[in-house]
């Protein structure tokens, strides 16, 4: 089983996020949905073997809603020692 979490755009009330619930409760291999209307994301447990993230995508498209796709980026923090005043950052 899998977890997935999937960011969603366009949704406007209670009604919006049962609705994905409903349609992508009714997918085979998800077991639950759970949407999230203030954080604008879905909660989906499904069985990787029967369905696929891009099939939940899809579906929740097809009713009208957006996917936020995350943008991951690469960051480094580098600890610097010995910088005593403002100047030394400069």
């Amino acid at each position: 089983m899998s977890r997935e979490i999937i960011r969603i755009s366009g949704m406007t009330c209670a009604a919006c996020a049962a609705r994905i619930e409903k349609a992508v409760g009714k997918l085979d291999g998800v077991f639950n949905a759970s949407v999230n209307l203030a954080a604008e994301q879905l909660s989906v447990e499904f069985d990787e073997h029967a369905v696929s993230v891009p099939q939940i995508k899809e579906r929740i498209e097809k009713l009208g809603y957006g996917i936020v796709e995350e943008v991951k980026t690469n960051r480094i923090t580098i600890p610097i020692e010995g910088m005593t005043c403002a100047a030394c950052a400069a």
